[in-house]
């Protein structure tokens, strides 16, 4: 499980019915529209769009797109801070110039 992930898992007070798909990505009830009022609807989707997530809806009403560093940011500031600090933190995703030349 990536940051982003365990991110996407602190979210899911806010974002009822969250649930992983085979995919990868995480579907669930749109906050940003209020979805439709049956229970059983998912328009939202946290999506892996290379090393981060994305979210979109795709009720035609809504259609809201943003990364999940924003989504954060708009909904729960606090986390946002613990995210970027995070964010910083890791260097599991960085590669110095000498790693990159070993590698070719």
């Amino acid at each position: 499980m990536n940051t982003d992930e365990k991110f996407i898992l602190k979210l899911s007070s806010r974002f009822p019915h969250l649930k992983k798909t085979q995919t990868g990505a995480y579907s669930c009830r749109c906050v940003f529209c209020g979805d439709s009022s049956k229970s059983y609807k998912r328009s939202g989707n946290f999506y892996p769009k290379g090393d981060t997530f994305n979210y979109i809806c795709f009720r035609k009403d809504c259609n809201k797109r943003i990364s999940l560093k924003n989504v954060l940011k708009q909904l729960e500031p606090e986390l946002y801070g613990k995210y970027m600090e995070e964010m910083r933190n890791d260097t599991t995703s960085v590669i110095t110039w000498d790693k990159f030349k070993q590698m070719q």
